[in-house]
């Protein structure tokens, strides 16, 4: 399990971790108990809280406080990436991938490719991201899950299925429903009905806590607010529900990687039912872009099928990999293959998301194909007419294709250049030695590592360039935060919610401990709590509105708030209100409010 360990750390040094932004807005103040402290004892998005279920936080609440909560969110960070590659380590034991060499190959290269790194490409879910959430803690379970249902262990599979439910609960339903699906389109692979019915006892008794949990949360006593939820999605993040809001390129690299995630099952032995599994995803997908346009209606926009299309694009990924990793370490493969192999992998870790690497990498996996095909002499006989030599001269096509493609996009860098230079190594080795066990077992899987090395070290570059050009804006930010929280200023405080400056102030309400009169991140908690709504919706839509420096002083004015936060963009504090603090990138200005306003 040593190669577990070492792909759990270079893929946290890819993705790296970061404490405080996206849904942090919420985890901690739970977490915190912040709901509990005076000052937020009449915040509607802080006691909301407790409607927001996963078994994930009231276990990490019970080791936090505001001194370790750094250390302890970034330590479930590290144990939820190691579940999930235990899960694929498992995941390839079962599929073939039994070489050491095979084994340490395919988790390098599901650590730093990009395409498993971030956010799927049309729904937005969350795959391996840069910060610690229950969201991601879901893919060791998941991916345990499918493998167990893989093996006929369907007991194993529904209780696993529970867990992630436990953690996710939409997650979980979407697993239930691709497995179900999956197993009745695969014949082989369906269980008599006391195994089935035993399997549903196991899931529904691993589930009940939270399920128990939702039952409370849904049985408030409020009354449940008349809004169109779909044009509250509108409003407050599209992206994660609404077909509308993906692009075209976002539709079509998520049909290439279905396409890839098909020919790599093909090239699997137990084809039928990854076949099959993929084909439950689409067909979730599907309803899940179909579903909220047809109900408008909380239950169904809660279950974020659309954000399923992460579960596809994931194992369309790791079965690639597995699949050109099985290729390239197999003795008994032709020259051809391993080598279009090799570089449907390299691909595979470039650290760039382009479409036409896409594409390649479906190019090869194509060609690995029709080399099967070639190779079983049972079907397709036109293509065993299909001689060696052309074979060669099309993988040698592709070789300087790739180089190319490469070139053209990424450019001459040293990054670049050393990744060709070990990729051409191994193409070296693999023609100058092609039966022998040693270099299968220790030269290849080096040079693999070295050039994972290479592609995480590109990564974690991207990265701090990326976090470098925010770096005087957060310390800008986090300044103005600590000198709230360690001034006398009441709340709440007014601030813009737009989507480029909204996004600045996440972490506001937590790190200065003050209330705020809306925040961009708080529309979340309608999810939970429909009746928060009537207070997030009015008061982001006239927010939103409001341009000039003058435009904040007069709302806050007529809505009694007492401290306006402008972002030099923004302006500087108007004539009407007093500057209390001001930074490089920050206004706080204090407005003395007249007794006679209501």
């Amino acid at each position: 399990m040593a190669c577990v360990v070492v792909a759990t750390t270079v893929s946290i040094t890819t993705t790296g971790f970061r404490l405080g932004i996206s849904n942090y807005a919420f985890h901690i103040p739970y977490v915190l108990r912040s709901s509990e402290l005076p000052v937020f004892l009449g915040d509607a998005f802080y006691q909301s809280m407790e409607k927001f279920t996963s078994i994930i936080w009231p276990i990490v609440r019970s080791f936090s406080t505001e001194e370790n909560i750094e250390p302890v969110f970034f330590t479930a960070h590290i144990l939820s990436r190691a579940a999930a590659f235990s899960a694929l380590f498992w995941f390839l034991k079962v599929n073939g991938t039994s070489r050491p060499s095979a084994i340490t190959i395919s988790l390098a290269a599901a650590a730093v490719t990009p395409w498993l790194i971030s956010s799927s490409v049309v729904g937005g879910h969350g795959l391996f991201i840069g910060y610690f959430t229950h969201s991601e803690a879901t893919w060791g379970p998941l991916v345990a899950a499918m493998v167990a249902a893989q093996l006929g262990r369907f007991t194993l599979s529904a209780f696993l299925t529970g867990i992630v439910f436990l953690i996710n609960a939409f997650v979980g339903i979407w697993l239930a429903a691709i497995l179900a699906m999956g197993v009745v389109m695969d014949p082989e692979k369906r269980p008599d009905w006391r195994l089935l019915a035993k399997s549903s006892l196991v899931f529904l008794f691993t589930c009940s806590p939270v399920v128990v949990w939702i039952t409370f949360a849904l049985s408030n006593k409020k009354p449940v607010p008349d809004f169109s939820y779909i044009d509250y999605i509108r409003q407050y993040y599209p992206a994660h529900f609404l077909i509308e809001a993906a692009s075209f390129r976002d539709l079509v690299s998520l049909s290439i990687l279905t396409y890839c995630g098909f020919a790599a099952a093909f090239l699997h032995t137990n084809r039928k039912f990854w076949m099959s599994t993929l084909s439950a995803c689409i067909i979730l997908l599907l309803v899940g872009s179909v579903a909220p346009y047809v109900f408008n209606t909380r239950n169904v926009f809660n279950l974020h099928l659309l954000r399923s299309d992460g579960v596809l694009q994931f194992l369309a990924i790791i079965l690639t990999i597995s699949a050109t990793t099985l290729a390239l370490t197999e003795i008994k493969s032709k020259i051809d293959v391993r080598v279009v192999a090799v570089l449907a992998i390299s691909s595979l870790m470039s650290m760039r998301t382009d479409i036409i690497y896409l594409i390649f990498v479906a190019m090869c996996l194509s060609y690995l194909a029709a080399a099967q095909l070639c190779n079983s002499g049972t079907r397709f006989t036109w293509l065993n007419s299909i001689s060696l030599g052309v074979r060669n001269c099309i993988a040698s096509l592709l070789v300087f294709s790739a180089i190319f493609l490469d070139l053209l996009l990424v450019g001459y860098s040293y990054s670049s250049i050393a990744r060709w230079f070990l990729v051409l190594g191994i193409i070296y080795l693999l023609i100058k030695y092609p039966t022998k066990p040693t270099v299968e077992n220790a030269v290849i899987p080096i040079l693999c590592i070295l050039l994972s090395i290479q592609v995480a070290h590109t990564a974690n570059t991207w990265r701090s360039f990326d976090l470098s050009k925010k770096s005087q804006i957060d310390k800008s930010t986090y300044e103005m935060m600590r000198w709230i929280r360690q001034s006398k200023l009441t709340g709440p405080f007014l601030f813009p919610v737009d989507g480029i400056h909204g996004l600045a102030f996440n972490e506001f309400q937590f790190r200065t401990q003050r209330p705020v009169w809306i925040d961009l991140k708080q529309g979340a908690a309608v999810m939970w709590d429909p009746s928060f709504y009537w207070q997030w919706m009015p008061r982001f839509t006239e927010v939103n509105s409001l341009v000039t420096p003058n435009d904040y002083l007069n709302y806050a004015a007529k809505n009694r708030i007492p401290q306006v936060v402008l972002p030099r963009t923004k302006g500087f504090c108007p004539a009407g209100s007093v500057t209390a603090f001001e930074n490089a990138s920050f206004s706080v200005c204090s407005i003395a409010l007249p007794a006679g306003l209501p």
